[in-house]
């Protein structure tokens, strides 16, 4: 019969084992790396699975295809030719789905990022909020890289400029990459006037604050 030393030991390792199963499965940003296969390219952030899943690739956010943005077959064709028919591997982002019920998550192939690698050649921008405050850091510096080497949406006049404010949306988002800052400003905030929207360094404009701080944006120190 086995001694109570050994059935304590037994029980503990078995304890341990589930307890670290179920961590495992559960923490938003554990790195899975299941069999699955990008089957087709949405844009130039959003692939399919072979399973049927569609994938946002978290923290980017490329020119939309629906609307003829500059660049957008550009980003989507690069995006296939760095996923498409690869096998991926995926860490889920904080927020599991996006507006459209879309999984979120920072995809690998062979150990590279290509979300990063989007925002290195300049044929996507950040987008927040970030699975990490890490990861944050590195979209930021790979993006003002590029912004500095004027690749892609960076480049002077390949795109089209800024929009005029929409109507009704008179709130101002404004990157300042140096100080790895988004702050916006409602109207009412002193120097409002001074504040230029240019959406190729990936400023926007937005209709409320809370659409505002969804994109990770603060409100401006001289707006309270």
């Amino acid at each position: 019969m086995p001694s109570r030393r050994f059935l304590i030991f037994t029980l503990s390792l078995i304890t341990a084992f589930a307890f670290g199963f179920l961590l495992g499965n559960l923490s938003p940003n554990k790195l899975f790396s299941p069999p699955l296969t990008v089957s087709r390219v949405i844009d130039g952030d959003t692939v399919e699975l072979t399973d049927g899943r569609r994938v946002r690739l978290d923290g980017i956010d490329a020119p939309e295809l629906v609307h003829e943005g500059c660049l957008a077959e550009e980003a989507k064709t690069r995006l296939a030719e760095l996923a498409l028919g690869q096998k991926v591997d995926f860490r889920y982002s904080q927020r599991p789905k996006d507006n459209f019920g879309r999984d979120l998550s920072v995809v690998t192939v062979n150990g590279q990022d290509v979300g990063l690698a989007l925002i290195t050649e300049g044929l996507a921008k950040s987008l927040g909020p970030f699975p990490t405050e890490e990861y944050k850091e590195l979209i930021f510096t790979a993006e003002e890289k590029a912004k500095d080497e004027k690749k892609g949406l960076w480049q002077e006049n390949v795109c089209p400029a800024p929009t005029p404010v929409p109507e009704n949306c008179k709130i101002k988002g404004n990157v300042h990459w140096k100080k790895r800052q988004k702050l916006y400003f409602p109207p009412a905030c002193t120097g409002y006037a001074r504040v230029v929207v240019d959406e190729r360094n990936g400023d926007r404009w937005f209709c409320t604050a809370a659409e505002a701080e969804a994109a990770d944006f603060s409100l401006s120190s001289t707006c309270r």
